[in-house]
Parts: structure tokens; C-alpha cells; sequence
């Protein structure tokens, strides 16, 4: 049988005008529409729990860096599964509100997301002259600490007894003698010692806190006593027996705690920078401080 060439465009014109319906389009769009929202139920259910192979393998990773083995497969079964559970507590408590105002939640939420912001972007090794620069601007920093070996006598302060706390210790330092070279039973019991030896100034302020006493250790004179000095135990005289000022040390015998501060104080510089960045696509409303 011979086709005419008029008859070899008949399937052409009628595909043609079937795409030209309106109906036909309606209908595509329809199963676009219907594949999309399948794929975004799919991916939004919160009744859908999806196990990936990433997952399972970060299971493995933390049972490895705990235990130094692969779990067995059983054991790895029990190890998916309590991600299950955990995934569903999770989404059950969300559903339930139990993260709005939760304080601990929100703490949590906010460390983790500045742990993620602290690893965008890692500061390039400084050159030798960049870091002479920094400890040259910081070099009483980088000073051995100054020690002093002391005794001091304790008054307790307790709330609504300042004043007279403070007049017992002025009472008594009156009272001591040129020659006393210790006195702790003229006061009240200290909860640490009464007589130290060689004290830093980090010990200072890890025992008194910061405050006056801390201080004044490094400042009262050898051989008197000298206070009352406050901490947050109470107040203090203060007699030392013997100081050692702190001494500037060489950028050389220093370099590697410099270049530890340098890049500390470079990440926190970046990362305010990347913050400052976020921040800018927020508006803050709210009553001025």
C-alpha cells in the first residue's frame, strides 16, 4: 500500500493540536504538581523516619571512637533502632511545644550553631614578623609572674556585718607588733590556709577571686602588715615575708604560647566578622537600652 505524502503528516498535525488543548496543559501541570507535593510529603512527614547509609555510618563512627571497633551486627541493629526512638521522642516533644522557652534548648541550639560558625573560616599561619608585632604590643603579658610567700590574718563578713568586719581588722592590725610575723588566731577560720609560699598571681586570683586582695599581695610592702584587703571571703591583713617581681621574657623562649593567642584571637575575630554578616539580614525591634 502506497501513503500519500499529504497522509504522513496526519499524526504531526494531530499531536499538534492535542498539545494545544487547554485541558491537556491543565492536566500536566496537575501531575507536576501532584509528583512535587509527593516529594515534598515525602521529605516533610514527620511520621517518615528515613535511615540513610550516612547515618548508619556515623552510628558506626561513634560506637568506634568509644569501644575502638566496629559494632557487630546485631549490636548495630540495637544502635539504629535507638536512633529510632530517639528521632520519634524528639518529634514527639517538638509537637508538643516542649522546646518553646526551654532554656537549656535554646542554649544548646545556640552553642551548636556557633561551633559550626567557628569552623567557616580558619585564619591563614601567621609569618614571624606578625607575631613579634602582637608581642611587642603585649609583652608585659607574656612576663614570668612575680611570687610572694605571706600570712594573713581572716575576718569574716558576713550580710549586714561589713563595717563591723572591717573594724575588727583595723582593731587588730593596730594591735600587732612590728615583731609578730603571724597572727591567724586573732581572726576567724579561713577555709583554705593561713601561710603561703611563693604565690602567683593566678593563684591569687584563683583563690581571692578578682579582687583588692588579689592585688594588694603583689603591692603591700615586705616585712609589715599591711590591709585590711577585701576578697569575696571577707577581709584581710596581709603580712609578706618575701617578693619576686615578674620578669619580661624573650619572644623566643614565648613564640609558641604568642602564636597560640595570635590564632585564638584571629578565629575570634573571623567569627564576629561572619556574625556580624548573619546579623546583618535581621531586623531588632524592640525598646532602646
Amino acid at each position: 500500500m502506497v501513503t500519500s505524502s499529504g497522509d504522513a503528516g496526519g499524526p504531526v498535525r494531530v499531536f499538534m493540536r492535542v498539545v494545544k488543548e487547554p485541558l491537556v496543559h491543565f492536566l500536566l501541570v496537575g501531575v507536576v504538581l501532584w509528583v512535587a507535593s509527593s516529594h515534598y510529603r515525602a521529605a516533610h512527614d514527620d511520621y517518615r523516619i528515613v535511615v540513610t547509609a550516612q547515618t548508619i555510618e556515623r552510628i558506626k563512627a561513634d560506637y568506634r571512637a568509644e569501644y575502638g571497633s566496629d559494632p557487630a551486627p546485631g549490636r548495630l541493629r540495637n544502635l539504629v533502632n535507638a536512633y529510632v526512638d530517639g528521632e520519634i521522642l524528639y518529634r514527639e516533644g517538638q509537637a508538643r511545644g516542649l522546646a518553646a522557652d526551654d532554656e537549656i534548648v535554646r542554649r544548646r541550639i545556640i552553642q551548636k550553631t556557633a561551633f559550626m560558625i567557628e569552623g567557616v573560616d580558619t585564619p591563614a599561619p601567621p609569618s614571624d614578623d606578625v607575631l613579634r608585632a602582637w608581642y611587642d604590643a603585649r609583652a608585659e603579658s607574656y612576663a614570668s609572674q612575680g611570687k610572694v610567700s605571706f600570712t594573713h590574718v581572716f575576718f569574716a563578713a558576713e550580710p549586714g556585718t561589713e563595717q563591723q568586719s572591717r573594724k575588727r581588722a583595723l582593731a587588730v592590725l593596730d594591735g600587732l607588733k612590728p615583731g609578730t610575723l603571724r597572727a591567724p588566731v586573732r581572726g576567724d577560720p579561713f577555709p583554705d590556709l593561713s601561710d603561703f609560699t611563693d604565690f602567683t598571681s593566678a593563684d591569687a586570683r584563683r583563690l581571692f577571686g578578682t579582687s583588692a586582695m588579689a592585688t594588694a599581695l603583689f603591692a603591700a610592702p615586705v616585712g609589715t602588715w599591711a590591709g585590711p584587703f577585701r576578697s569575696a571571703y571577707g577581709w584581710h591583713l596581709v603580712r609578706v615575708s618575701s617578693a619576686q617581681a615578674g620578669r619580661p621574657q624573650p619572644f623566643e623562649r614565648v613564640r609558641d604560647q604568642v602564636r597560640a593567642d595570635w590564632i585564638e584571637q584571629a578565629r575570634k575575630d573571623a567569627n564576629a566578622r561572619h556574625l556580624a554578616e548573619i546579623r546583618a539580614r535581621y531586623t531588632v525591634v524592640g525598646a532602646d537600652i
